[in-house]
């Protein structure tokens, strides 16, 4: 598949490797943290002039979003150095998450005005609606989901039919269904799932089973629920996509709880508290509002 394809560029290729991870970004963003993080230094060792992008890839491959955030960091200044506008764009993206997820909605506004600036002087409309996707995430992250979301439409329209619009969308269903508006959020993923299904793109994988997973704990479908939310669980080990996990043993701790089932309530408890642990992501507002949904009244 695509990972093998680029595993191949970085030993062979590091000019066709580079220019693979800036025209597919978005393919890459599907492929396991361990294997992104080995392609990123092979091929920076073969090619160091492009060391933005491999500090990019490999801050976006790190658990440890203190440690990705340095990474990213150290991506910024490159890009910024170097006028390189749709790398800035990337970056700001993802260290603006990364400081929603450590709970530093400052650090994160801050990066947004960054990622707009970049939007309004390039004038690039992927940057616009990077930007604005940023935006839309800090805002639902902290409360205020209204705005958020329709940010994060606005910044979709902006976007060509691709596999990064799928994302986008699929992104927003999951935040939709994380603060309740289940319906909404089966709407918002009807197309993004048409079009990505079999392509074997672990990221989406992850968001549409997540999604699914929170649809179904909040109408009271456990078993379907836990059966998504488990899958999801058991693979956080091997991608990497801890936040998914997370999210996961958080749902099935309520699930289980409230079905009386202690034992398990307790073991999904210490997998979410390992995987904060392991990312030093902290309880947003909508994560407390999103495990709010499996229990019942």
């Amino acid at each position: 598949g695509f990972a093998n394809t680029l595993s191949w560029y970085a030993q062979n290729d590091p000019r066709g490797f580079y220019t693979l991870l800036r025209t597919s970004p978005n393919m890459v963003r599907g492929i396991p943290f361990a294997m992104l993080k080995h392609l990123s230094d092979v091929a920076f060792k073969a090619s160091p002039q492009s060391l933005g992008w491999s500090l990019f890839w490999r801050g976006s491959a790190e658990e440890n979003l203190l440690l990705s955030a340095k990474f990213l960091r150290k991506a910024l200044q490159e890009a910024r150095a170097s006028e390189d506008a749709e790398l800035a764009s990337e970056v700001a993206l993802e260290l603006g998450k990364v400081y929603a997820r450590l709970g530093k909605p400052d650090h994160a506004m801050e990066v947004c005005k960054i990622a707009e600036s970049i939007a309004l002087n390039s004038n690039v409309k992927g940057a616009i609606a990077n930007s604005l996707q940023l935006k839309g995430t800090i805002l639902t992250y902290y409360g205020h989901s209204d705005k958020g979301i329709k940010a994060m439409i606005q910044g979709e329209e902006l976007l060509d039919e691709t596999l990064g619009l799928a994302l986008a969308r699929g992104r927003r269903a999951y935040f939709l269904a994380s603060v309740g508006r289940g319906e909404e959020a089966q709407e918002t993923l009807e197309w993004p799932l048409r079009v990505t299904t079999g392509l074997g793109h672990k990221r989406m994988a992850n968001i549409v089973g997540m999604t699914q997973g929170i649809i179904a704990a909040k109408e009271g479908s456990n078993e379907t629920a836990v059966k998504m939310l488990e899958k999801i669980l058991d693979e956080m080990v091997t991608t990497g996509f801890t936040q998914f996990g997370v999210c996961a043993a958080d749902l099935l701790e309520t699930i289980y709880a409230t079905a009386g089932e202690t034992k398990l309530a307790q073991s999904k408890k210490v997998s979410a508290q390992q995987g904060r642990a392991l990312s030093q992501a902290v309880k947003t507002p909508m994560e407390v509002k999103r495990q709010s949904l499996a229990s019942k009244p």
